[in-house]
């Protein structure tokens, strides 16, 4: 078996000022888990649904008002 064949082409991309809301609705929409976090066309960190959910529902964070950068725990 190839790398090729299994492997991912392409990434979903979302920026560190979009909020949770926003990201969690990008992972769906996109069947994408976890999204690369880009800034000024650089690698940020990764975000996983972890991220999008737990952390801020358990410091009782609003996923509408945090921003990704504020939760992502992959940063590179």
């Amino acid at each position: 078996m190839k790398v090729q064949e299994v492997m991912i082409p392409s990434v979903t991309i979302v920026g560190p000022d979009a909020t949770v809301a926003e990201a969690a609705q990008l992972m769906r929409e996109e069947s994408a888990s976890p999204l690369t976090v880009c800034e000024s066309g650089h690698v940020f960190g990764m975000v996983t649904d972890f991220d999008l959910t737990v952390r801020p529902a358990d410091e009782g964070r609003d996923p509408r008002a945090t921003r990704v950068r504020d939760v992502v725990e992959h940063a590179i």
